[in-house]
């Protein structure tokens, strides 16, 4: 009745009660009396309109086989009419779709150094927006993701060496230089050894030299590698868990000219997101000004390393002139008007805010507007929150860690009072507890159902534990990934999602579980986008996945 009664107050007084993204940006510009102002253009923005294009697919899932087992994926993969497989990408070499596997596709791998044609499943379609983007870059490219053995792996290296040669033949037609940016979060552990600091150097050294070998001679290219991180026990002492004294940067972003910008969950591991068992996770790309908010996040970020140089991590190497040398040879600040001419593009105009977490040692402690911007999100949606994510709670040697308290409260409390205030329809989906090689939920679903009722009933006293219960029977719905219903597959989920009200959604490196890293997201407010995010995205997600 509640529930209905706001819906119908809403429609009568022309969606009063809706929350917008301008309601979001003007919270944190100023909220808790203007405190983070400060911050307008670097942890959020204003928000911009902006092209999700239709020429092109603007959602990219991996591996998107939504009904289909994991074995029925395993077998396609490892088809070939052909007999013949590209020896870098080890993917079957066609001429036709019968040359393919059921589910994959004879495209033109232009990632390739000689744009083959291969059976390519709906993953390495990321693979061609890489490399379609970077190599037809005029002015800048940030790539900016977390490491793991090193900056990329697999499949992900090859092609953006591959985009690197391209996009050197097509600087010779320029005469000023193409300035590229390549950085990492790298874990920094409690203490290291004279070989571990050695290997780091090493990584990052022989990782650009590995990336320009053979680019063409005179190119207009700059290119800068580094790794990052700006917090560990050694020098960071927040107090509580030692788990919050790490950090180092987590965002995931390309973007080219400060004018097209991929984001979402994606690290670019290659065995992980292109091996036999692929991480589920999802990139947008959007064109337009909120591509100059993940510039100004790149360049606080390159500052950071630029002034904070240590022996294993803030190391940094650039190639010029044909030749690899060791530290920041240009200013970290790139500028953030080479935007093209975006408007004519065919597509849908929505409007974006960005959303980042800059403190733990980048700046001050309370630049983190990605969490503020979520907590106030749900505690004023009206009808339905939909997420995807890996985890809610951390785990850190036997501690279970809830999400990141705001003055608003935390996440889970956010739930809570949607439930509660406004009978707003919550739906979840996590990976799974079961061991996903660092990808697990950390807790069960039956944690998550009990913390979100302890925090209903604790913020709302009146309210027994039975009429809790009942409550949650209604408005909140839990499952596992999985991607034909059979509940026989472990997949991996790394999504990092969310949605409110059928009309916003936010994709970026922000996990609901707590840490001290950086990250950078995108706010976006369309109804026509979500209605086909859905489509693709959440309803398939929902429909196979493993209900609680």
């Amino acid at each position: 009745m509640r529930k209905n009664l706001i819906i119908a107050l809403a429609i009568l007084c022309g969606n009063a009660f809706t929350l917008s993204i301008d309601q979001i940006y003007n919270y944190l510009k100023t909220g808790n009396n203007g405190i983070y102002a400060k911050y307008d253009n670097i942890t959020y923005t204003q928000p911009t309109t902006n092209i999700l294009r239709s020429d092109q697919p603007w959602l990219l899932q991996t591996p998107n086989l939504w009904g289909h087992s994991l074995a029925q994926y395993q077998a396609s993969l490892a088809y070939s009419g052909t007999g013949k497989f590209d020896p870098n990408f080890n993917l079957a070499i066609c001429n036709t779709d019968s040359d393919c596997g059921p589910l994959a596709k004879c495209m033109v791998a232009n990632f390739t150094n000689n744009n083959e044609k291969l059976c390519l499943m709906p993953e390495h379609y990321i693979l061609n927006s890489m490399v379609n983007n970077i190599s037809n870059a005029q002015y800048s490219v940030d790539l900016v993701t977390l490491g793991k053995d090193s900056i990329t792996t697999g499949q992900f290296t090859i092609a953006l060496k591959n985009s690197l040669y391209k996009l050197a033949q097509n600087s010779l037609k320029y005469h000023h230089k193409i300035y590229v940016r390549i950085l990492d979060g790298s874990f920094i552990p409690f203490t290291q050894t004279k070989d571990q600091q050695n290997y780091s150097i090493e990584t990052i050294s022989g990782y650009i030299n590995n990336l320009v070998k053979g680019l063409p001679a005179n190119n207009n290219l700059n290119i800068v590698v580094a790794n990052m991180d700006s917090c560990n026990p050694l020098i960071c002492n927040y107090g509580g868990s030692i788990y919050f004294d790490f950090a180092w940067n987590h965002a995931k972003f390309i973007n080219v000219d400060s004018n097209d910008l991929l984001t979402g969950g994606e690290n670019y591991f290659g065995d992980d997101y292109m091996g036999a068992n692929p991480v589920n996770d999802a990139i947008i790309e959007m064109v337009g000004p909120i591509a100059n908010s993940a510039t100004e996040y790149a360049n606080v970020i390159w500052h950071y390393v630029d002034t904070h140089k240590g022996i294993s991590e803030n190391i940094c190497y650039t190639y010029a002139n044909n030749q690899v040398s060791a530290g920041c040879s240009f200013g970290p600040q790139l500028s953030q008007s080479n935007s093209h001419a975006w408007h004519d593009l065919p597509g849908m105009a929505v409007s974006i805010m960005s959303v980042a977490k800059l403190n733990h040692g980048v700046l001050a402690d309370d630049a983190d507007q990605s969490e503020l911007a979520r907590v106030y999100a749900f505690k004023n949606a009206t009808t339905s929150i939909k997420i995807n994510q890996q985890a809610l709670y951390a785990k850190f040697i036997g501690d279970i860690l809830p999400p990141v308290t705001t003055i608003d409260g935390d996440t889970i409390q956010a739930l809570a009072y949607a439930i509660y205030t406004n009978n707003v329809d919550v739906s979840i989906v996590t990976s799974s507890i079961a061991k996903t090689d660092g990808y697990n939920a950390n807790v069960s679903l039956d944690y998550v159902h009990d913390q979100i009722k302890s925090s209903l009933i604790k913020q709302f006293p009146q309210v027994t534990s039975v009429q809790a219960e009942l409550l949650l029977s209604q408005y909140l719905h839990l499952a596992i990934i999985d991607f034909d219903g059979s509940r026989a597959n472990k997949f991996r989920n790394h999504n990092k999602f969310w949605e409110v009200d059928d009309h916003i959604f936010y994709f970026g490196s922000h996990n609901f579980y707590p840490s001290g890293l950086q990250q950078y997201g995108v706010i976006i407010d369309s109804a026509e986008a979500t209605s086909q995010l859905n489509s693709e995205f959440w309803t398939p997600t929902w429909y196979y996945a493993d209900k609680l």
